[in-house]
């Protein structure tokens, strides 16, 4: 099985299975996409690596701000 294959097509014998491990990899898939529209969580395999990395410099105070102010606006909702 490709992650591909199962996910395009509905009726793949394991595309239940592969939609279910969306939602036990990376949570409520619906609620991602209203986060971040250009987001498709089925485009490839979920994974989280519990490790972030980056460089001086990369990410800007105005960077941070902003993703701060949609994810309190997106926690407003509930």
């Amino acid at each position: 099985m490709t992650w591909e294959s199962a996910i395009e097509d509905k009726n793949h014998r394991r595309h239940e299975e592969a939609i279910a491990w969306v939602a036990r990899g990376l949570g409520n898939p619906e609620l991602l996409t209203q986060f971040d529209a250009d987001y498709d969580p089925y485009a490839r395999a979920p994974f989280n690596s519990g490790i972030f990395a980056s460089r001086r410099g990369a990410i800007t105070e105005a960077d941070l701000k902003a993703l701060f102010e949609k994810e309190s606006s997106f926690t407003k909702t509930f």
